[in-house]
C-alpha cells in the first residue's frame, strides 16, 4: 500500500487580499514559546491572566465583572463569533463557507436526534454556529420532515433512524446514531468538494479517524462487525484495510502501514497528538502561497487548533495535571 497526497497549487488572484490579510492575523497566532509559558502557570487562574496580555484578552468571560476560569468555553465561542464573519468576507465561494460550519448543522441533529429518540427535552449544548437556525431544525424533527434539509441531513437522519429501531432492522445501539450522521457528512464532504486543497483535507481526517477508531475497539476488545459499521468510506486508504488488520496483533499494523505518511501515527498507537500534528502539517503547505482560498482555509483551522489547546490547557490547570503530562498531549502551533 502506498500512498501520496496531491500537490496543491493554485494561481487564483482573486484572493491575493485575502491572503494578505491572512497573513498579518497569523502573525498574531500563538507561538511554541508563548505555549510553553502558558504551560508553566501554576493554575486555571494564573492561565486566565497571561491571556490578558494577548489578542485573546477580548474574549476572555467574566461572571458580576470578575474574569472566571470555569467559563473558558466562552473564551472558545467569542473567538469562533469572530472568525466565521471573517471567513464570509473573505472566502468568494458561499458553499466553502457552509461546509466549514456544517460539523455544527449535524451536531444539533444528533442532539435532537437522540431527544427525539428518548422522549427527552433537548439540552442546552445546541451551536449557534450552524448554517441552519436551531427553530427550523426543532420543527423538522416535531413534524417529521427530515426530506427538508438538505447538506446530507436528511440521508443521515433516515439512516440513524433504520439502524436505531428495531422495527427496521436496527439493533437499538445508541453508538449506531452517532455513526450514522458522521458517514453521511464525510460522505456529502467527499461526494460535493472540488477544491483539491479541501478536499485533500477532508480525506486526510477520514483516514485519521479511521486510525483512531481501529485502535480505540482494539483497546475494547470490540467485536468487529461493529469495526465494519464504524469506520468511515472515502479517506486515501481503503476502509477494508482497516478490516483486514483488525484481528492481527497491534505490532504488526505499522509494517503494514511504512509505504504510507501515516507510519509514525500508527507506531505510535494512533495518539491525538500524533493525527493533530500530522493534519497540520498538511496545512502549513499552503503557507508560501500568494493566492488562493487555500491559505484562508488554512488559518480557519489553525484557530481551530488553536482552541483546541487553549481548552486543553484549561482543562489540565481546572482539574490539576501535571504541566510534564499537559505538554506531552498538545499538538503543534500553526
Amino acid at each position: 500500500m502506498y500512498i501520496t497526497y496531491p500537490h496543491i497549487e493554485t494561481e487564483n488572484v482573486e484572493y491575493a487580499f485575502a491572503v494578505g490579510r491572512i497573513r498579518a492575523l497569523e502573525s498574531r497566532l500563538f507561538s511554541t514559546q508563548k505555549i510553553a509559558r502558558l504551560i508553566e502557570t501554576k493554575d486555571a487562574e494564573d492561565l486566565l491572566k497571561s491571556l490578558t496580555d494577548t489578542y485573546y484578552s477580548q474574549y476572555l468571560p467574566s461572571l458580576a465583572g470578575q474574569t472566571n476560569p470555569h467559563l473558558y468555553e466562552d473564551i472558545i465561542k467569542n473567538k469562533r463569533k469572530e472568525v466565521y464573519p471573517l471567513m464570509e468576507t473573505l472566502i468568494i465561494d458561499p458553499f466553502l463557507v457552509q461546509v466549514l460550519r456544517l460539523k455544527y448543522d449535524y451536531h444539533n441533529a444528533k442532539v435532537f436526534l437522540k431527544s427525539k429518540i428518548k422522549g427527552e427535552k433537548t439540552p442546552d449544548i445546541l451551536s449557534d454556529f450552524g448554517n441552519i437556525e436551531r427553530k427550523e431544525l426543532e420543527d423538522t424533527f416535531e413534524q417529521e420532515r427530515y426530506d427538508r434539509l438538505g447538506l446530507g441531513l436528511s440521508e443521515g437522519i433516515e439512516d440513524a433512524i433504520s439502524s436505531y429501531y428495531p422495527a427496521r432492522g436496527g439493533a437499538k445501539d445508541p453508538r449506531l446514531l452517532d455513526i450514522c450522521m458522521d458517514r453521511s457528512y464525510y460522505t456529502f464532504l467527499v461526494n460535493n468538494l472540488k477544491n483539491v486543497f479541501f478536499a485533500t483535507l477532508v480525506k486526510i481526517e477520514i483516514d485519521l479517524i479511521n486510525i483512531k477508531t481501529v485502535f480505540r475497539l482494539k483497546w475494547l476488545n470490540e467485536e468487529r462487525s461493529l469495526l465494519a459499521k464504524a469506520l468511515l468510506d472515502g479517506g486515501y486508504i481503503d476502509y477494508h484495510e482497516f478490516l483486514g488488520i483488525f484481528e492481527d496483533s497491534v505490532e504488526t499494523w505499522t509494517r503494514k502501514f511504512q509505504a504510507t505518511p501515516y507510519y509514525e501515527i500508527i507506531d505510535q498507537r494512533g495518539k491525538e497528538k500524533f493525527c493533530d500534528d500530522h493534519y497540520l502539517n498538511f496545512l502549513r503547505t499552503t503557507k508560501y502561497m500568494s493566492f488562493g482560498v487555500e491559505p484562508v482555509i488554512s488559518y480557519f483551522y489553525a484557530i481551530e487548533n488553536e482552541l483546541k489547546i487553549l481548552r486543553m490547557l484549561f482543562v489540565g490547570k481546572l482539574n490539576g495535571i501535571p504541566n510534564e503530562l499537559i505538554k506531552e498531549r498538545l499538538p503543534e502551533v500553526y
